[in-house]
């Protein structure tokens, strides 16, 4: 296991979706763009100012409103459901069907449902892995269905990036 290996303390694995990213982009208003920001900004004044603006009610409101701070799976399920939306109901069943403990022996394990895609490819699952001391994650990836596509081969996969600077700046924190 890569993180036991690195003996950082206090890991958070940060779970996320871009399936689900995607599909409140598609309903944000035609303003994808500053939704995608203030998601990324964690931004809850932005998201009340955004929310106003686009004169949005009852369970989508709600949901928005939500994203932040909501980091368990059967608060924003019950969210979700209200909306009727399928394909975000979709997204969080993928995230369900991992079935992942609130904790490890090695990590705590959170949602992130406002995560923004670090990669335009990503295609369902990403995420993130924080350690003390260190203000960027030291491990960050995702799913991606179609990228390998354009090299010929229809296959979907996983793929993750080590951030060594980062790491070496939670070993240092020791």
């Amino acid at each position: 296991n890569p993180l036991e290996a690195l003996t950082l303390k206090n890991t958070i694995v940060e779970i996320g979706s871009a399936a689900f990213f995607k599909r409140l982009c598609e309903l944000s208003g035609g303003d994808a763009p500053l939704f995608s920001e203030l998601l990324e900004k964690k931004s809850l004044s932005g998201m009340k100012a955004f929310v106003d603006k686009h004169e949005m009610r009852g369970a989508p409101r709600d949901l928005l409103l939500a994203l932040m701070t909501t980091t368990d799976l059967p608060t924003m399920k019950k969210l979700v459901l209200a909306t009727g939306d399928e394909k975000l109901s979709q997204a969080l069943e993928m995230l369900e069907a991992l079935n992942l403990p609130d904790k490890t022996a090695i990590c705590q394990i959170h949602y992130d449902f406002a995560m923004v895609p670090a990669m335009g490819y990503y295609t369902g699952l990403m995420f993130q892995v924080y350690v003390e001391g260190v203000a960027q994650a030291v491990i960050s990836g995702g799913r991606y269905d179609k990228l390998l596509k354009q090299f010929g081969k229809t296959t979907g996969s996983i793929g993750f990036c080590v951030h060594m600077d980062n790491v070496m700046k939670g070993l240092n924190n020791d």
